[in-house]
């Protein structure tokens, strides 16, 4: 067998004094082995730490959009979001700071959802007399009807609940835990 004869050339040229040989150039070369091994071993590092931190911004853009249809308020969902953020980021074995799980949130909801617009000050009064005139044009005692489907939530004295229908049109009310 070929292979053979190249392990016992490679043995024989070690033990005749090839072993010294490689020695002294590894010696006489080792600032620019090291320096290359360094290299190696940071790409590494920088590649698997690039790795997590876009696993870490696709967690943040999941939670974003879990969190989208609860009923909290937007910030509360952003709290909530962040928590649930650091949270996973320690399953990776990352202690992720608050402000940190800010920023990725507050990212995901810019790729999510568009840059928040600025309001100028003549619109924003604007809208704030829209508003008004269509609160003022509202019957509280009989307000427009709102059209639910089943798994809407609502919340009657105090306690919310899940809306759902049957087949018969009957509706059920199922208490929130």
């Amino acid at each position: 067998m070929a292979w053979t004869k190249y392990v016992t050339d490679v043995i024989t040229w070690l033990t005749g004094g090839g072993f010294t040989l490689l020695v002294a150039v590894l010696i006489n070369n080792r600032k620019s082995i090291f320096g290359l091994l360094e290299n190696i071993a940071d790409h590494t590092k920088t590649k698997a730490d690039n790795d997590l931190l876009e696993r870490i911004k696709a967690e943040a853009q999941t939670q974003v959009t879990a969190v989208q249809h609860s009923s909290y308020s937007g910030s509360e969902q952003k709290e909530l979001a962040v928590k649930k953020l650091i949270e996973l980021a320690k399953d990776f074995d990352v202690d992720l700071d608050s402000n940190k799980a800010k920023d990725y949130v507050e990212e995901a909801y810019q790729l999510n959802y568009g840059v928040n617009k600025s309001v100028k000050a003549n619109e924003q009064a604007q809208l704030v007399k829209q508003i008004t005139s269509t609160a003022e044009k509202m019957d509280a005692e009989n307000p427009p009807a709102v059209q639910l489907d089943d798994g809407d939530l609502i919340e009657l004295n105090g306690q919310q609940y899940t809306i759902s229908t049957n087949d018969n049109g009957e509706i059920t009310l199922t208490k929130k835990a």
